[in-house]
């Protein structure tokens, strides 16, 4: 009888241990050499084309895959750098800056053709650029220090030769909801999204790729991996880049099939998701009005992205495009 307990003992103990963490889900044997691709934030919509690489492509690679979460604390570049993790998801602009200063990194591949970064503000506001924010004691112009928005919002003043007083915001989208008169910075992808339908709160976008507000124009978010990686493992490079290519065309066709996928790892209405997913889209396959496919890359995009980053003040160092991205494809 205690012989019979024991077994079952083992079996129910077999079963727990064989449950997958809170991290990603893990597609590996214990035995096999895992890769880890890390995320640059927490699980959003924005991963889509990662999400469905992970739960389709990557396994017929039989690519064994670690997908982790990112967040607070948590920088993706140094983790590549230093080999803890072998991929990564991070802004152009991180990149291009990391690699200037020595970081043995590259880019293989662009995830959004466009930087999202943008302004919110209600329509009763009645400003459409940013030119509009002038002489305005009523409104608040808001600044997220110490990330791109800072920048950007300096290089449409310097473009547009303007200055006007900005205030620190939250990075609580709370804070837009309860300032009616705050023209808030978002990522453009998302959080008009995240007004319009889950607060229905209808919004102007102030967009800086736009002629009026300084023609701002940079690659988004890209891929990255360490420079070992394409010496020594090529055709993992190509089939990680290939599966979050080919994932984000899975969208394209079927976005309702990727929301399923996506609410697999984010939480909230079915509605938002999609719309989010959406947006995204947008971006992945709009290079400043020219549609490309997903994980396009030009060589003409990358030196105009360092020319701004450089008119923004935040690449000081010289930086060799040839060298810096890999054009895997």
């Amino acid at each position: 009888m205690k012989q019979i307990v024991l077994f079952f003992l083992v079996l129910i103990l077999f079963a727990c241990n064989s449950n997958d963490g809170n991290q990603n889900s893990k597609h590996h044997d214990q035995n096999e050499k895992v890769i880890n691709f890390q995320l640059n934030w927490f699980n959003d919509p924005t991963f889509t084309g990662e999400y469905i690489a992970f739960e389709k492509y990557w396994k017929l690679q039989k690519l064994n895959i670690q997908l982790n979460e990112g967040g607070v604390g948590i920088d993706p570049i140094s983790m590549v750098s230093t080999k803890k993790a072998d991929y990564a998801v991070v802004g152009a602009d991180k990149a291009l800056i990391a690699i200037s200063n020595g970081a043995p990194i590259t880019i293989v591949s662009v995830d959004l053709q466009r930087n999202p970064v943008g302004w919110i503000a209600r329509p009763e506001l009645k400003i459409s650029k940013i030119g509009d924010c002038i002489d305005r004691k009523d409104i608040e112009l808001g600044d997220k220090a110490g990330t791109e928005v800072s920048a950007i919002l300096k290089l449409m003043f310097k473009r547009k030769e303007i200055d006007i007083e900005t205030a620190a915001v939250s990075f609580d989208f709370s804070y837009f909801i309860s300032n009616k008169n705050s023209v808030y910075p978002v990522y453009l992808n998302e959080e008009p999204v995240k007004a319009r339908i889950l607060h229905k709160i209808n919004v102007i976008e102030i967009d800086p790729a736009k002629e009026e507000n300084g023609k701002i124009e940079l690659y988004g978010n890209v891929i990255i991996t360490h420079n070992d990686k394409l010496i020594n493992s090529p055709k993992e490079v190509k089939a990680i880049i290939n599966g979050i290519i080919d994932g984000w065309g899975d969208a394209i066709k079927n976005k309702q099939k990727a929301v399923e996928i996506v609410m697999k790892y984010v939480k909230g209405e079915e509605e938002y998701i999609l719309g989010v997913i959406d947006r995204t889209l947008e971006f992945v396959t709009n290079l400043y009005g020219k549609t490309v496919p997903p994980g396009h890359m030009e060589k003409t995009s990358w030196e105009n992205t360092v020319l701004t980053l450089k008119d923004a003040g935040l690449l000081k160092n010289s930086i060799d495009i040839n060298k810096s991205v890999k054009f895997v494809n």
